[in-house]
């Protein structure tokens, strides 16, 4: 699943490319993308709309009108294809925008997971309700988060997976951030000092930071707008290093699971203290 870093590259490259230009036509082709509305009433709503800007929040994409917002979630492998409007419809097209300027946008989703969400300029992004902090947020601290989790039981990977608590981070920077930081992924976020949490927020904002810089991770069939490919998976220290040595002491990494989710560590470097 696309995480912070590979969903800013798709903003990028969509708002370099979409701003500014107006929608004259929706086709949903799998109806039930559209997650707030009807297929039929979001692409009316759509339709004669000018894209303003394109953001992040969290995982999402919010792609400003002049008077609404339409927000996506790729979930697993969804992706965005701008195209000039006599280039084919790829197979796994499923909802098309064609622009005003001669160009056509496409959502691919082989898997159907992503949704549509559509917001007028007076309501409530009620998806992005849950959604905790941003890990850039000047407001996110080493005392805050030391605060948030005292006396909790919870472990480390678990917590920094859950969207109410930092937003943006999922499987394979929660493994990078565990281990640029020294601590195991099953360390009890109860025990960690405020002095380790400015150590995890650190390399959490740099870790994100440079796979920004690096197009974000490719990981499977995912690749973000306009054929642009993550590069950051060539520097990755933990995440899919099941039995290869560790960049910092030589012993073999070990695959664990951790809530529900396959984990790498250093059984040596991320002791649980």
């Amino acid at each position: 699943m696309p995480e912070l870093p590979e969903v800013q590259t798709v903003v990028d490259s969509l708002r370099l490319n979409l701003r500014g230009k107006t929608i004259t036509s929706v086709d949903f082709l799998w109806e039930r993308i559209a997650g707030n509305l009807s297929f039929h009433d979001m692409a009316a709503k759509l339709t004669g709309k000018t894209i303003l800007d394109v953001t992040r929040r969290a995982k999402y994409i919010l792609i400003h009108l002049d008077d609404a917002t339409l927000i996506v979630h790729l979930r697993m492998e969804g992706r965005f294809f701008v195209k000039s409007i006599d280039e084919p419809i790829h197979k796994h097209s499923h909802v098309i925008l064609v622009l005003r300027e001669g160009q056509r946008v496409e959502y691919n989703d082989t898997r159907k997971f992503g949704r549509f969400y559509y917001y007028g300029a007076a309501d409530k992004f009620t998806v992005l309700e849950h959604l905790g902090p941003e890990p850039f947020d000047p407001e996110l601290t080493s005392e805050t988060l030391f605060q948030m989790t005292r006396n909790k039981k919870t472990v480390l990977k678990t917590w920094l997976l859950d969207q109410k608590h930092v937003a943006g981070i999922g499987n394979i920077y929660a493994d990078e951030i565990c281990f640029a930081s020294k601590m195991s992924p099953c360390q009890p976020v109860g025990r960690i000092s405020c002095k380790q949490w400015g150590n995890i927020l650190t390399h959490m904002r740099d870790i994100l930071t440079q796979a920004i810089l690096a197009g974000g991770t490719t990981i499977r069939t995912y690749s973000s707008a306009l054929g642009i490919h993550g590069r950051f998976q060539v520097t990755l220290h933990a995440y899919g290093r099941n039995g290869k040595p560790c960049m910092t002491c030589g012993t073999p990494m070990k695959r664990i699971v951790v809530g529900q989710r396959g984990t790498v560590y250093c059984p040596i470097c991320q002791k649980v203290r």
